[in-house]
C-alpha cells in the first residue's frame, strides 16, 4: 500500500516538473525545416527552445552535421544562442526555416603525434626482480634515461 502511494507521489511530482518546464519553454510553435534536398521536417517546438535545438533535430533526422548548418528565417540567418521567441512572434502560423549546408567551420583535429619516451628496462622475470635488492634495482635503472632534478640546469 505504501509503495503505491509513493509511486503516485513520484508521478505527481514528475508531472508537475513537466508542466513547469513546459510553462518555462512557453507556447508551442510549428516549424517546417526545409532541407537542402527540398525535403521538409515538420515538428512542433516550444518558443523557449534555442535555434541550436533545431540544428540538433536536423542533425539527428537528416544527418547534416551541426557545424555544417546555417538556418535562415525569412532570408535572415538565425543565430544559435537565440530562442525561437526572439525571432518569431506569430505563434499561430508555421515557422518556415531554410537549412543551408555549409563547410564545417571546425577544422578536424589531427591525432596527436606519439612521442617517444625513454622506457625503463624490461624485466624478464618479475619474481626474480621482486626478490632483488634495492641496490640491484637501482643499478638496473641507471641504464634508463636520467633526468636532472628541477632547478639544477644552468641558464645559458
Amino acid at each position: 500500500m505504501q509503495f503505491s502511494l509513493d509511486l503516485k507521489r513520484a508521478e505527481a511530482k514528475k508531472d508537475l516538473r513537466s508542466q513547469e518546464r513546459a510553462k518555462m519553454l512557453g507556447d508551442e510553435v510549428k516549424v517546417s525545416l526545409v532541407l537542402p534536398s527540398g525535403d521538409k521536417i515538420r515538428k512542433t517546438f516550444r518558443m523557449g527552445n534555442l535555434v541550436e535545438h533545431l540544428k540538433v533535430e536536423v542533425q539527428n533526422t537528416a544527418g547534416i552535421d551541426f557545424d555544417a548548418q546555417e538556418l535562415y528565417l525569412k532570408g535572415k540567418i538565425m543565430a544559435d544562442p537565440l530562442m525561437l521567441r526572439d525571432l518569431w512572434k506569430e505563434k499561430e502560423t508555421t515557422m518556415v526555416v531554410t537549412v543551408k549546408q555549409i563547410k564545417s567551420k571546425k577544422k578536424p583535429t589531427p591525432a596527436p603525434e606519439a612521442k617517444t619516451v625513454n622506457k625503463l628496462p624490461e624485466v624478464e622475470d618479475d619474481e626474480e626482480y621482486a626478490e632483488s635488492t634495492d641496490e640491484d634495482q637501482a643499478a638496473s635503472l641507471t641504464s634508463a634515461a636520467v633526468v636532472p632534478p628541477l632547478g639544477s640546469q644552468k641558464a645559458s
